[in-house]
């Protein structure tokens, strides 16, 4: 099957542009957009998943208000035909200019929600190196290749009536797009930070450790060069009662031996709960933070997730 992107030329095998080169159900290709404002006030997470062997595309938006209040969106549709079309119900997605600036929309719908956000890159963006790649007992269970970038938004949100500016000054923008077999059920807690601290100085890194393996990931970026980091620790900040993070310490070594002291303080919490079956939980939580590294200040989102290993209680339990 013909797409659009078939008319260019940049095939890399003798195939067209309709299905990945595997047919293993895992492969997935996604966006992931995020814009907050430095306050944590406001925290939006968007994105979409494309899954060609699965024959679905989808689309999500998650958005926190003041700490109080959660607003989800979802949408999902058959891939095929409209296989070269990132549009799912009012979910958009527009490659105004490539890995420099992309536009997000979510129609007015049923829900109360809407915004209309660009994407303006402040650097370029950075090719994930090495690539994610974890085999568990000869299989491949992790081969994904990723780029990230940092940028400022512009545009709108509307939600419970009212309209949010947002705006280059007081707001912040990162995302990603990766592609490949991931399975990230299997790993058994990972750490994420995306800080920007100026126009040259940003940093973007994630520990994962799972499946009996420990994985360093992202890179430092100076003076527009990306640093690729060799190890990444996280000493994560919690409450006296409760899980959600209060803040963290992450301790970065380059490549290049240069060593980075990040401290991130919560200002915002999104907390997810997600079932993996069988009796598995998964907290994760998405907050917002400001951060310090010598001596600048930036601001930037924390995510940190959790296999939680609990028996829940059966049906008939509940009833009983």
């Amino acid at each position: 099957m013909l797409t659009k992107y078939d008319e260019f030329l940049c095939h890399q095998t003798v195939s067209t542009f309709d299905h990945p080169g595997t047919s293993a159900r895992e492969w997935t290709e996604r966006i992931w957009f995020m814009a907050h404002d430095t306050k944590g006030d406001f925290v939006l997470v968007a994105g979409f998943g494309y899954y060609p062997n699965r024959n679905v595309i989808d689309g999500f938006m998650c958005l926190a208000v003041e700490q109080k209040t959660q607003h989800v969106v979802r949408a999902s549709r058959e891939l095929r035909p409209r296989i070269d079309e990132v549009d799912v119900g009012p979910f958009s997605w527009h490659v105004i200019e490539p890995m420099k600036k992309v536009r997000a929309v979510l129609s007015e719908n049923e829900y109360g929600v809407s915004y209309d956000i660009t994407f303006d890159a402040t650097m370029p963006p950075h090719d994930e190196e090495p690539a994610q790649f974890i085999r568990s007992r000869g299989r491949v269970v992790e081969d994904i290749r990723r780029y990230f970038q940092i940028g400022k938004p512009s545009g709108w949100i509307k939600v419970s009536g009212k309209t949010v500016k947002v705006d280059p000054q007081s707001w912040r923008t990162e995302r990603d797009h990766s592609w490949g077999i991931r399975d990230w059920l299997k790993a058994d807690h990972w750490a994420m930070l995306f800080a920007q601290f100026g126009p040259h100085f940003a940093a973007n890194v994630a520990l994962v450790v799972g499946q009996g393996q420990e994985v360093s990931m992202g890179y430092i970026l100076r003076n527009g060069i990306s640093i690729p980091v060799k190890d990444v620790q996280f000493a994560i900040e919690t409450g006296p009662v409760s899980d959600p993070p209060r803040g963290a310490r992450i301790e970065v070594i380059t490549v290049d031996d240069q060593n980075f002291s990040i401290q991130a303080a919560v200002n915002s919490i999104f907390p997810i709960l997600m079932s993996q079956g069988q009796g598995q939980l998964r907290g994760y939580y998405e907050c917002s933070a400001r951060c310090t590294c010598a001596q600048q200040t930036g601001y930037g989102m924390l995510f940190v997730a959790k296999a939680l290993h609990r028996d829940l209680p059966s049906q008939a339990a509940n009833q009983s």
